[in-house]
């Protein structure tokens, strides 16, 4: 006889004294190898190791004397400590059965034994009276036989017991637990209604099934179960199935902890019905709300949205759709297990396809008991019959479908109302969350660049200030040179003005982009050049690339223009030789962009005019000058707010390009160009598509477009 996983039985073995216990203990397991002894030599270490220990039987070793009188004495006593002092053997037996009743006991008897003892200790439960010792040629094969036996009726009489309860209720819900709450016996029915197999639930601890909310009502039950025998509760709560949902059960529990053969806590119970079910999923839809308005994400609140239609509202094949307002289309967010295997690939739902699509579009559920006879199914080629479409409002659809047909009853529709209206106040709570992180994070980026215009205002402007009214100064006191010194106020306020436009572009525009539209290099390259003067330089009209890609066409005006006029006032000679020698001017190889009154700067320009050519690549287009180029410490610092090497710069054109390529998700680059002037490379540019080449354009064309574009500014 083994156990249910083979390892040996264990008997606690008593004896009159140590000797006998060794002896006695030596004995049973030289007949056999199935069992296994633990050796006590008092009762009172034999009550503890009950205990303690998994025991399979007791044998208890007593001597008694008086004869047919029935009168016996005890060779010893239980320790004072035990409670049992001067006990009779009998009443030893009766503290076996009330710790452990399903523990047999055999009594062992040294001598000639006692009539009267042995038909008391059967009245008793005494599973079997045996004689070992003396003159017996095989003293312990017959204590062995009887041990086995008694092993044997107690289990075959427990499982009586619980095969009486199972036939008595039917295909219910059958299991035991033991004084601890762990399984130790589960009906094949128990598949049935959780999807266990019986050997799954053994040796596991009950509560670790119950529903985390339900666990102290449950712990309570017990505790006044084991407190009041007679009393059989009815208990509901909820149990997680193998799947992973949860169900009701309503439980009747009764207290066999005393009954010999039993000793256990047997459970038989039900699923309960609508109305318990109903009022179990409203729970549990509370709480899944809780959790949803706790929710930080999209995601997290789609991801908690298929997990409570799956275990609450029993629908396996669920997902969310969210709305891509880019593409203006529906994408599946999160989807069960199951949903993911009835698809090799969950489909998105493009705009007008199907009931889905409907159901977002008229804000209306729609319940389809068999897509196949609906010709606007978005799934006709899958095995899904049964659909549940429910919108959320401006953020998607819940979607539930099955492979029978009709097969999403009232209740689970009303329920699932009730989850896809909480799931879209969860989505607008999060949105609005996100909107007010928004709204914070552009406040708070309006209030950097407030404060750092502030700073340039007031330290950009105060030079040029001092310029014009120094030269108002002089105009009044030399009147000979009157017209030159007005000349050059003039030119100063001129640049005060695009500091002040630059600036406000910068505060109002920031890194939006406007509307995207498909952007033809060459066109777009001609109409900036005609925007920007360049009387001293050569736009390389032949080499303009015919390229288009997809853009904000005004914000791509504006980035050429001030490359353009980066590359005329740094590398252009026209501009450097008409001012007038007391004027400040900056070297175009200095760091600093803001000199000190005491450290003047040179100009130093190119040696001759400047050309500019525009290049493009798979994914890049570039404007490359002939200038001075730019050295490659200073590379990163030209892209400054307010950085310039100009004395006519304004300091803000590089910082409006980079501006306008990041708000692009380009980006951009400066290195030598091929004949040693700058050249600024945009790059990330997917959508760039080559075409036919561009005819050449002459130069008087090109300056008849500004010609034109002039008289036009002027009218």
């Amino acid at each position: 006889m083994q156990t249910r996983d083979d390892s040996p039985l264990h008997v606690l073995y008593i004896g009159a004294d140590q000797d006998s216990t060794r002896s006695g203990a030596a004995g049973i397991e030289r007949t056999c190898d199935h069992l296994s002894t633990v050796a006590a030599s008092s009762r009172a270490d034999g009550l503890k190791t009950l205990r303690t220990r998994e025991i399979a039987c007791v044998a208890y070793e007593c001597d008694s004397r008086g004869g047919d009188d029935g009168e016996f004495e005890f060779e010893f006593e239980f320790e004072s400590d035990s409670g049992f002092e001067s006990e009779s053997t009998l009443e030893f037996v009766d503290a076996v059965h009330e710790r452990k009743p399903h523990v047999p006991v055999v009594l062992v008897a040294r001598d000639a034994g006692s009539e009267a003892l042995a038909v008391e200790a059967f009245r008793r439960g005494v599973a079997d009276y045996v004689r070992a010792g003396g003159e017996v040629e095989s003293p312990w094969s017959t204590l062995v036989d009887r041990i086995d036996d008694a092993i044997e009726r107690s289990r075959v009489e427990r499982n009586r017991r619980r095969s009486v309860a199972v036939v008595e209720n039917g295909s219910d819900l059958v299991c035991a637990v033991d004084d601890d709450g762990v399984f130790t016996f589960a009906a094949p029915s128990v598949e049935e209604v959780l999807g266990y197999t019986p050997s799954e639930l053994l040796d596991e601890r009950g509560l670790e099934f119950v529903h985390p909310e339900d666990r102290d009502a449950v712990r309570e039950t017990v505790r006044k179960l084991v407190e009041n025998p007679t009393w059989v509760p009815t208990a509901e709560f909820r149990v997680k199935c193998a799947d992973g949902r949860w169900t009701v059960i309503e439980a009747t529990c009764h207290n066999h902890l005393d009954e010999p053969t039993i000793a256990e806590i047997t459970v038989v119970g039900h699923e309960g019905d609508d109305e318990t079910e109903g009022q179990c999923q409203l729970r549990a839809l509370h709480e899944t709300t809780r959790r949803l308005m706790n929710a930080r994400t999209r995601q997290e609140i789609a991801d908690i949205t298929t997990e409570a239609a799956r275990n609450v509202l029993r629908l396996p094949v669920n997902g969310v759709y969210f709305h891509d307002e880019t593409g203006d289309r529906l994408v599946p967010a999160a989807v069960t297990r199951h949903g993911e295997e009835l698809f090799d690939e969950f489909p998105m739902v493009e705009r007008d396809d199907g009931n889905v699509w409907r159901a977002f579009r008229t804000g209306r559920p729609q319940v389809y008991d068999d897509v196949t006879t609906d010709s606007n199914a978005s799934t006709p080629e899958t095995s899904i019959r049964s659909e549940l479409v429910l919108p959320l409002g401006d953020h998607g659809v819940f979607v539930a479908g099955s492979i029978d047909v009709a097969d999403f009853e009232d209740r689970t529709v009303s329920l699932a109302n009730v989850l896809a209206a909480n799931v879209e106040r969860a989505l607008d709570r999060a949105s609005r969350q996100d909107e007010l992180k928004a709204r914070e994070r552009t406040l708070a980026a309006q209030n950097e660049r407030l404060e750092r215009f502030s700073s340039i205002v007031a330290h950009d402007l105060q030079s040029p200030l001092a310029v014009v009214s120094g030269n108002l100064d002089l105009a009044r006191t030399e009147s000979d040179d009157a017209d030159r010194y007005l000349a050059e106020a003039a030119r100063t306020l001129e640049r005060m003005q695009r500091i002040i436009d630059d600036l406000l572009w910068l505060a109002r525009e920031g890194r939006e982009i406007g509307s995207v539209t498909t952007v033809e290099l060459s066109r777009v390259t001609r109409f900036a050049w005609g925007h920007v003067d360049t009387e001293a330089a050569t736009l390389e009209n032949t080499q303009i690339p015919n390229v288009q890609f997809q853009a904000d066409e005004d914000r791509t005006v504006q980035l050429l223009e001030n490359l353009f006029r980066n590359a005329v006032e740094h590398g252009s000679t026209s501009r450097s030789e008409s001012r007038d020698d007391s004027e400040t001017s900056v070297d175009h190889d200095r760091t600093s962009a803001r000199p000190e009154a005491d450290d003047p700067l040179e100009y130093s320009p190119s040696d001759g005019d400047v050309t500019v050519r525009v290049d493009a690549g798979d994914d890049w287009f570039a404007v490359e000058d002939t200038g001075p180029g730019v050295p490659e410490p200073k590379r990163d610092a030209i892209f400054d707010t307010g950085y310039s090497t100009s004395a006519d710069g304004t300091g803000y054109g590089l910082s409006i390009v980079e501006t306008i390529v990041t708000a692009h998700g380009w980006e951009i680059d400066v290195t030598d160009g091929v004949d040693g002037g700058a050249r600024f490379e945009i790059t990330g540019i997917d959508s760039l598509e080559w075409g036919v080449e561009a005819a050449p354009q002459s130069e008087s064309e090109n300056k008849s477009e500004r010609d034109d574009d002039s008289e036009t500014d002027d009218e």
